[in-house]
């Protein structure tokens, strides 16, 4: 009894060898991809919020808007004809007590806070009066600063990436905002009549749309790679789009097979890793 319980320890303790197989035998679909189809995404745009602004200066002590600073406020509100929101904002320079420069600052402020509304009617004015703009004695800090906020539309364009062939690696790790990115790319810029491929270990049915792919399982891109090559004719283009994180690392002799038989068939491949 004994010693078959020692056998049986033996036995457990001896490591256990599984075979990887091929990459034919770890993928439920043949040549361990699927081509897919695309729906052309429509035009994205970003808001973009800008500040433009004029300032008028002041000699020592004055606050009074004489006929130059009036001109180079009405010529700003001109550039601006529909706007109705302003921020005003009352500097000084470092001379005199702190308080005197805040009060100053205040009036300068409201001197041209009043002429902005007597130029545009029914306009609102955010206004600030702030002091000292800087230690120093210089006109450049005497002066009030008339200020707009205008919002901007900017087009999102995705990466431009024009080939006859693509092929995406389906795998979990390529998931998130990755995949989202190059999958609206492909789907943009993919010409009339090319053809698109996902490289998946899974299984998903044929001419799936790109967007109801959710990435998952391993990664078997460079199966996917031959499979796709046995499909191009000479002068075509491919690119492959992967973070090539296989368990299963291409040996140089594969990599070898591949380049020899994209160069025999006349076929151009760039990879590109995200």
């Amino acid at each position: 009894m004994l010693s078959q319980i020692l056998l049986i320890t033996s036995l457990m303790a001896q490591p256990i060898w599984f075979e990887i197989g091929s990459a034919a035998d770890r993928c439920s679909m043949e040549g361990c991809l699927v081509e897919a189809t695309t729906t052309k995404p429509t035009q994205q745009h970003s808001e973009n919020i800008t500040k433009e602004q004029t300032s008028v200066f002041y000699e020592e002590d004055r606050f009074f808007l004489h006929y130059d600073l009036r001109k180079r406020i009405r010529d700003f509100l001109q550039e601006h004809p529909s706007q109705t929101r302003f921020i005003i904002t009352g500097w000084t320079d470092g001379c005199g007590e702190h308080d005197y420069n805040k009060l100053l600052s205040k009036r300068r402020a409201d001197e041209v806070a009043r002429y902005v509304l007597s130029l545009r009617k029914g306009a609102l004015v955010e206004l600030r009066w702030v002091g000292e703009a800087t230690g120093k004695h210089t006109i450049r800090a005497r002066r009030v600063d008339v200020a707009v906020l205008k919002k901007t539309q900017q087009t999102i364009t995705p990466p431009k990436i024009i080939y006859d062939y693509y092929l995406i690696d389906g795998s979990g790790s390529m998931s998130g905002p990755k995949w989202n990115k190059w999958i609206g790319a492909i789907s943009y810029w993919k010409p009339r009549g090319a053809k698109v491929f996902v490289a998946t270990a899974n299984y998903l049915p044929h001419k799936t749309n790109l967007q109801n792919i959710r990435p998952a399982g391993a990664t078997e891109i460079w199966f996917a790679i031959w499979g796709v090559l046995d499909l191009m004719k000479p002068g075509q283009t491919l690119i492959v789009i992967s973070d090539f994180n296989s368990n299963v690392p291409l040996s140089g002799r594969e990599r070898e097979r591949i380049n020899h038989k994209a160069r025999t068939k006349g076929v151009r491949i760039n990879y590109f890793k995200p």
